[in-house]
């Protein structure tokens, strides 16, 4: 059995009236404590259920919530396949996941269109949502031994899934705990990330448990995070004064906001001992500003196919503008191309392709600091290689440019006529120019932006992009190219700015 379900139930046995969640209900949104005898009965109940239901891989479709907590350790101890499905995905990408695997239950509101008419009631979880069997739309099953099905869009857009067993969720959520602080009675961890995300569900659900902390979900609306690109500071900061966590998991953009809100309202802020942040390449300017407010935050990185967390700051060793040591569970190199490896892989292959290679390769770049600690330079694929045989990563140059708000929308687009080309989506282009004259002052000059194409209307550019608002590079250099090559005229809202070079 996980780790983590036998911790739970010692948790249970030992201390039944602890606190082990305070969670929403999906539905209501009704707030709740949950103690861990009542959460380890409740996952028993179901696991019953789920069992003699015979049922094989179990899809999530909710809203972070309760119901969220209790279906996810429920799969996990049945010993099952989880499916988390994004609530931001589209129709087309959903009905791509239950393409892809054998799904037969599915966890969601009463109503939903994605439960058939024909589907029966397993068990019902609260007021309108319901675990149902469903008949499976695709004969693909999960690799032997997945626990967990984690989908990511990645750059294309089209969703691929990675296989997890329960050994990989135990050995990244022991390695994480290790890192922490020393938690008091009464420190919480605020999930602010979807739990569909696989950071945050290891860091919301099994981490908590663990370690015996506490742990606050609310649905997402509540906490700020709106879909998969709108935040609501108002409903963040709310969230902060009410539950005074200790411990946060945030992407860059979301780190962004914590820096405002602690330079305005120090008062929300001060309970926090660890933030850890992940997602993208934070920008150094922004840890920097976060150190200067006293916030302890900690960037990492990690991957689906390495069950997450791959390497991490932490109290104990930490250096900015790297993502850390390696956790110990796994080991890291770079390649003679800078290519980050990891062995073990830290996953079980993607459907229908297992995989038992001694090293992952990973697809990012990589390299290491006179300390030790690794540094992300990019992504393999999208460097960019110069008509001077110089090579840039486009990653480097966007996480330069979010030093400058005007440029926080900026994609390295590639070398167009021998000059490199740089494509923003902004309502001023007169400060975006300008911003990019103090970018190129800090880039060597083989780096250095010559032409901007500046886009006010982003109906132009929107399905250049991913749901999770990844770049599809491919499509973005196409089109860009076609724009300044005259091949048709220039759009209403996209204009094209010549970058008079800093001397």
């Amino acid at each position: 059995m996980s780790l983590i379900i036998d911790k739970l139930y010692q948790q249970a046995d030992s201390e039944p009236e602890k606190v082990a969640f305070y969670a929403s209900e999906a539905i209501s949104g009704r707030e709740r404590s949950v103690t861990y005898g009542e959460l380890a009965t409740e996952v028993r109940r179901l696991t019953r259920l789920i069992t003699s239901h015979d049922v094989s891989c179990l899809a999530i479709e909710l809203e972070n919530s309760y119901e969220w907590l209790v279906s996810d350790l429920a799969a996990l101890a049945s010993g099952i396949a989880c499916l988390p499905v994004p609530m931001f995905f589209t129709r087309q990408q959903k009905k791509h996941l239950f393409n892809s695997v054998r799904v037969d239950a599915i966890v969601s509101r009463r109503y939903s269109e994605t439960i058939p008419e024909t589907g029966h009631s397993i068990a019902e979880l609260s007021h309108d949502v319901l675990i149902v069997s469903v008949q499976p739309e695709s004969n693909v099953n999960a690799l032997p031994g997945t626990s967990k099905i984690t989908f990511t869009s990645g750059s294309t857009g089209t969703p691929k899934g990675v296989c997890l067993s329960s050994a990989h969720l135990d050995r990244v959520t022991m390695s994480l705990a290790t890192v922490l602080p020393t938690l008091n009675e009464g420190d919480k961890h605020l999930v602010m990330l979807p739990l569909s995300t696989l950071l945050e569900n290891i860091t919301g659900i099994y981490v908590p448990i663990i370690v015996g902390s506490p742990s606050t979900i609310l649905v997402g609306e509540n906490v700020g995070l709106i879909g998969s690109s709108q935040f609501d500071t108002q409903a963040f900061c709310h969230s902060l004064e009410v539950v005074q966590p200790a411990t946060l998991v945030l992407t860059p953009a979301l780190l962004a906001a914590l820096v405002g809100v602690a330079a305005h309202y120090p008062g929300y802020t001060r309970s926090l001992k660890f933030v850890a942040v992940g997602g993208a390449k934070a920008p150094v300017s922004i840890l920097n500003q976060a150190r200067d407010l006293g916030l302890p935050v900690y960037e990492g990185y990690g991957l689906s196919e390495c069950a997450s967390v791959v390497s991490v700051n932490s109290p104990v060793c930490s250096e900015i503008g790297t993502v850390g040591c390696p956790l110990p569970h796994h080991q890291v190199k770079t390649a003679s191309d800078g290519e980050i490896l990891v062995s073990p892989a830290g996953f079980l292959g993607y459907l229908g392709e297992p995989f038992d290679g001694e090293w992952y390769a990973t697809g990012d770049l990589g390299e290491w600091s006179e300390e030790g600690y690794l540094n992300i330079i990019g992504r393999k694929k999208n460097l960019i290689v110069t008509s001077f045989g110089r090579n840039i990563s486009p990653e480097w140059i966007e996480t330069k440019a979010y030093e400058w708000p005007e440029l926080r929308t900026l994609i390295l687009v590639g070398e167009i006529a021998g000059k490199l080309v740089a494509l923003i989506i902004s309502m001023n282009p007169d400060k975006v120019t300008d911003s990019i004259c103090k970018l190129n002052a800090v880039l060597p000059d083989y780096a250095q932006i010559h032409t901007a194409v500046i886009v006010t209307d982003d109906a132009h550019v929107r399905s250049y992009f991913t749901q999770n608002l990844r770049p599809v590079r491919n499509d973005i250099y196409s089109a860009v190219h076609e724009w300044m090559s005259g091949s048709e005229s220039l759009k209403a809202g996209i204009c094209i700015e010549s970058i008079i070079q800093n001397q």
